[in-house]
């Protein structure tokens, strides 16, 4: 992760690179997007993993093949019905 808060990898890149969450409540939804752009020249398969909590959700159109230049929007929700310190990560396949 570089000092703008964006992830760069060989063929995409990830923005934000780290969702984090602060002053989170119970029985209350949180709501992020995260972009992922297809930076190099061909086009690139792209499928995300969802987080293996259950008080996360993944909200994607999942394995898709993106072109150059364009990029794919996922959301990431946080519910949670009681507070609990979590750490959790979605891959990049």
């Amino acid at each position: 992760m570089d000092e703008s808060g964006v992830m760069r990898g060989d063929a995409v890149t990830v923005t934000p690179a780290e969702c984090i969450l602060a002053g989170v409540e119970a029985d209350v939804r949180h709501v992020m997007t995260v972009v992922v752009k297809n930076v190099s020249l061909t086009g690139r398969r792209v499928r995300m993993v969802p987080p293996r909590s259950p008080c996360f959700r993944l909200a994607v159109k999942n394995d898709i093949e993106l072109a150059p230049g364009l990029e794919m929007r996922a959301e990431i929700s946080y519910l949670c019905d009681r507070l609990q310190d979590l750490d959790d990560k979605m891959l990049r396949r």
